[in-house]
C-alpha cells in the first residue's frame, strides 16, 4: 500500500528569517523553495498527486509554462535517480466543482492535462456526491436529490468508459483510474461493478472525506466482498494511519490526503504531531502578527484596539518564548503574556492549557527532524505561513513513518 501526496503548491523557504519576518533577496516562488521530498532523507510518501483544479488556480502563468513544457516529474522536481519508483497521478479537482450541475471541463482537457504532465495514473473525470445513507435506504422525500446523486454517478461511470475506449486503443500512455461515486454502499458497489465491467482492475473511491470511521469501514466491508478478487483501490482524501490494517485487508493499494499539513494551521487545537504514536497532537502557540493583519487594522481603525500597546505585547511574548526555548526564562511568566495578548487579539484564552502542555513536555527538542533541529520553538508557534508549513511538513514525516512502520509490520 501506497501514500500519495496532493501538491497544493506547499513549499517553504530555507532562507526564511524568522527573526525580521522575512524572505531572501531574490526569493522565486515555487523555484528556490522545498517541497517535503527535498527537505527531509527520506520523502514522507510515495508519490505525488497534482490537480487540474489546483494549477488552474494556483499556479501562474510562468509556472503553467514551465509544468507543461517539463511535465509532472522534473517541475515537482521528483526527477533524480532516487525517486524514480514515486509514482505521479493526476486528478481533475472535482471537490472545486462540487457545486455545479456538471463537471466544467471535458475528457479531452483532463486526457490533454494529464499527457502533458506526463503522469503515470490519471484519475477519470468525476462528479463528486457528498451524501452517504449507512442502512442503503434513500431519505425519505428527497426524490429530486436521488436525482441528482444519480445523474452525478451516470456522469462519473460515462467518463470512465471513455478514457478506457482510448486507453485500450493505446492514444494515451498513463494508466486509467476509474472512479467510483454513492450515496449508500449499494451504489458505491453499482458503481465499482460497473467499472469493472468496463475493464478497471483499479477504481478509485471519491466522496470518503466526510464519512466518519464507522460508516468508512461499513462502506469498504461491503465493497471488499462484493468486488472482484483482483480488482484493488485507491481511496481519495483519506489519510487514518491507525487504519492501514484494515485498509489492506479490504484491498485499498494507494490512498491519498493533505490532512497531516493541514491540520497544522487548520485545526483549533491537534496542530503538531507527538514523536510517540497514539498521543495527542499538541496545540500550537498563537501569535498573531500585527502588521498586515486585515481583521486587526480595521479593530484599530475603528478605536476598538490600540496599535502601539498591541505591538509591543507581540514583541514581548516573541522575546520570551525566544528566552524560553534557550532555557532562559520561565513558564509562568511566558503563560501570563500569551494570556493577555490573546486577550488583547480575541478578547479571551481559550488555548491556556494547550500552551501549557507544550511548552511542559517541548516536543520540538525530541523530534529529531531537520526542520525541528533548525528552528527551534518557531516551528510549534502558530503565526505566517513558514512557521505553519514548516509545522505541517514535521507533521507529514511523522504520519509517514508511522505508516511505514505499520506497513512493515502489516498492522
Amino acid at each position: 500500500m501506497k501514500f500519495i501526496f496532493p501538491d497544493s503548491t506547499d513549499v517553504i523557504a530555507p532562507n526564511y528569517d524568522f527573526d525580521r519576518e522575512k524572505h531572501a533577496v531574490g526569493r522565486v516562488r515555487l523555484r528556490g523553495e522545498l517541497y517535503p521530498h527535498e527537505v527531509f532523507n527520506r520523502p514522507p510518501y510515495d508519490g505525488m498527486l497534482i490537480s487540474l483544479a489546483i494549477v488552474n488556480s494556483r499556479y501562474s502563468l510562468a509556472q503553467k509554462q514551465r509544468l507543461f513544457r517539463d511535465g509532472a516529474r522534473k517541475f515537482l522536481r521528483l526527477d533524480k535517480p532516487k525517486f524514480k519508483d514515486h509514482l505521479i497521478f493526476g486528478d481533475c479537482g472535482a471537490f472545486s466543482y462540487r457545486g455545479k450541475e456538471t463537471p466544467p471541463m471535458t475528457n479531452d482537457d483532463v486526457i490533454e492535462f494529464y499527457t502533458k504532465l506526463k503522469v503515470n495514473v490519471g484519475i477519470t473525470l468525476d462528479h463528486i456526491i457528498f451524501d452517504f445513507e449507512r442502512d442503503d435506504k434513500y431519505l425519505p422525500g428527497e426524490l429530486k436529490l436521488k436525482e441528482d446523486w444519480l445523474k452525478r454517478q451516470h456522469i462519473t461511470i460515462e467518463n470512465a468508459a471513455y478514457f478506457w475506449t482510448l486507453y485500450k486503443k493505446k492514444e494515451f500512455n498513463f494508466k486509467p483510474l476509474g472512479v467510483a461515486h454513492g450515496w449508500n454502499a449499494k451504489s458505491y458497489i453499482e458503481s465499482v461493478k460497473a467499472l469493472e465491467k468496463i475493464g478497471y482492475k483499479y477504481i478509485c473511491l471519491g466522496g470518503l472525506v466526510p464519512l466518519k470511521n464507522t460508516n468508512l469501514h461499513f462502506l469498504l466491508e461491503r465493497i471488499s466482498k462484493a468486488k472482484r478478487k483482483r480488482t484493488t483501490l485507491h481511496l481519495l482524501g483519506i489519510s487514518r494511519c491507525e487504519n492501514t490494517k484494515e485498509f489492506q485487508d479490504y484491498d485499498v493499494a494507494t490512498f491519498d490526503s493533505t490532512a497531516p499539513l493541514l491540520q497544522a494551521f487548520m485545526s483549533d487545537k491537534d496542530n503538531y504531531y507527538s514523536t510517540k504514536e497514539g498521543e495527542k497532537p499538541f496545540t500550537a502557540i498563537r501569535v498573531p502578527q500585527v502588521h498586515g493583519n486585515t481583521e486587526l487594522r480595521k479593530r484599530v481603525q475603528s478605536g476598538e484596539v490600540d496599535q502601539d500597546a498591541l505591538q509591543t505585547q507581540e514583541r514581548h511574548v516573541i522575546k520570551l518564548l525566544k528566552n524560553y526555548d534557550k532555557g532562559k526564562g520561565k513558564m509562568e511568566p511566558l503563560l501570563k503574556a500569551l494570556h493577555e495578548y490573546d486577550v488583547m487579539i480575541k478578547g479571551n484564552c481559550k488555548h491556556l492549557e494547550g500552551y501549557r502542555r507544550i511548552l511542559t513536555e517541548r516536543p520540538w527538542k525530541k523530534c529529531k527532524c531537520p526542520l525541528c533541529k533548525k528552528m527551534g520553538i518557531q516551528i510549534v508557534i502558530f503565526r505566517g505561513a513558514e512557521r505553519n508549513r514548516s509545522r505541517g511538513f514535521c507533521n507529514l514525516n511523522k504520519f509517514y513513518k508511522r505508516f511505514e512502520k505499520r506497513r512493515r509490520n502489516g498492522s
